[in-house]
Order: C-alpha cells, then sequence, then structure tokens
C-alpha cells in the first residue's frame, strides 16, 4: 500500500520587527508565496 503525500503548506516568509513582506537593504526583495522563493525587486547605491 502506497501512502499518499500531502501537500506541505505554502510558507508565508515576514520581517520578525515590522511584519513587511520586504526586505530592503542594498536591494529589495519579497517573498514570492507561489513560487515559493524571493524575488528582487530592486538595487539601490546604499543602505535604506
Amino acid at each position: 500500500m502506497n501512502a499518499v503525500a500531502k501537500p506541505r503548506p505554502k510558507l508565508k516568509m515576514r520581517c520578525p520587527n515590522c511584519g513587511s513582506e520586504s526586505i530592503c537593504k542594498d536591494a529589495w526583495a519579497a517573498w514570492d508565496e507561489t513560487n515559493q522563493r524571493r524575488e528582487l525587486g530592486g538595487v539601490y547605491d546604499r543602505e535604506t
């Protein structure tokens, strides 16, 4: 008998300090819940 694999729940990443879904430093990225990876949104000349 083969066990049916249950799909894993999708992750939703957030900043532990402010709850934002975006991270800013020298660039900003947001978590793509569908693809389960961070997506680059922009690049900056300095930290913001």
